[in-house]
């Protein structure tokens, strides 16, 4: 899992769900923060996880760059977690999303969570996103 915090810790929750929805299923995970060192061989591992706050309606800046960094992905299953306030970001899961393709990734997983609770609701059923990434994390299971 690479993300990148956000300025309140609402990235952090509901990357830490999305995580012990994965550990729930027996998955072995790494955490860490999208940086210049952030390790690009990503040989050992099955599944990538990116995970970015939205300002500007974009995906932060360190998680496009990591994605870069990395180069090739060789097909590599990616999930996408992006988390903002209501009515921001739609493009941003295309923005990132074609950004793993151009990398050789395929995106099989793609959550926008709003710290708002409607607009989580509208598209996912429950008003909870902790809920939401937890069982977007157990359902990696059947990857």
């Amino acid at each position: 899992m690479v993300y990148q915090p956000g300025i309140s810790n609402f990235q952090e929750k509901v990357t830490n769900a999305f995580v012990d929805g994965l550990i729930s299923n027996d998955w072995r995970v790494e955490i860490t923060t999208a940086s210049s060192q952030t390790p690009t061989d990503l040989s050992n591992y099955d599944l990538l996880v990116l995970g970015s706050p939205i300002y500007a309606d974009t995906p932060t800046q360190p998680v496009m760059d990591y994605v870069s960094n990395v180069g090739d992905l060789e097909g590599m299953n990616t999930v996408i977690l992006l988390t903002g306030g209501a009515g921001t970001g739609d493009d941003a899961p295309s923005i990132l999303g074609n950004h793993v393709q151009e990398a050789n990734g395929v995106v099989v997983k793609s959550l926008m969570l709003y710290s708002t609770s409607a607009s989580n609701e509208e598209q996912y059923g429950t008003t909870d996103p902790i809920v939401i990434a937890t069982k977007a994390g157990e359902e990696c299971s059947l990857l």
